[in-house]
């Protein structure tokens, strides 16, 4: 996940996993920064698939996985580098059953 200044998510497609999922995952990964204290940044969220069909739920937990990393790469480059984004790419594994 890219983070910026400018409030809201948005996902890139997830063709195997439909325009809902994908909208739920960027939905997922907005309150992640509001619960972190953090709804005034936003950003763009990238997720990409391996096996089958991706579920939503699957979507979400990787898109709250991607926003925690992009915030602790974010605080580490803050901290050292006066940089403000991170860049993370969430990685879902599909149910193979």
């Amino acid at each position: 996940m890219w983070l910026s200044e400018e409030p809201g998510v948005s996902a890139a497609a997830v063709p195997q996993a439909g325009p809902a999922a994908t909208a739920a995952a960027a939905t997922a990964a907005y309150r992640a920064l509001g619960a972190a204290g953090l709804g005034h940044l936003g950003g763009r969220l990238e997720l990409r698939t391996y096996g089958g069909v991706p579920r939503s739920f699957d979507l979400a937990n990787a898109a709250r996985r991607a926003v925690s990393a992009a915030l602790a790469e974010r605080q580490h480059h803050h901290h050292h580098h006066g940089d403000v984004h991170g860049d993370l790419h969430g990685d879902v594994h599909g149910d193979h059953r």
